[in-house]
């Protein structure tokens, strides 16, 4: 679990390609909770809540599984 406590602007930021994200729960994030940027990521079990912008965004982005 990744509690941002609203301190930090942005929450988890994967730029990668090739990656699998499993079980995480992230919140509370003063902007997005989740940014994806790559090609080829999946993400599987993931909770997020509370975030101030949008709670996962993909930008610039390919193959994306959620």
């Amino acid at each position: 679990m990744i509690d941002m406590l609203r301190t930090a602007p942005a929450g988890v930021d994967v730029r990668a390609s090739f990656v699998s994200i499993h079980n995480l729960a992230v919140m509370n994030s003063g902007d997005v909770c989740v940014n994806l940027a790559g090609s080829n990521i999946t993400v599987n079990g993931l909770l997020v809540h509370t975030c101030m912008g949008h709670g996962i965004q993909a930008n610039n982005s390919s193959h994306i599984l959620i």
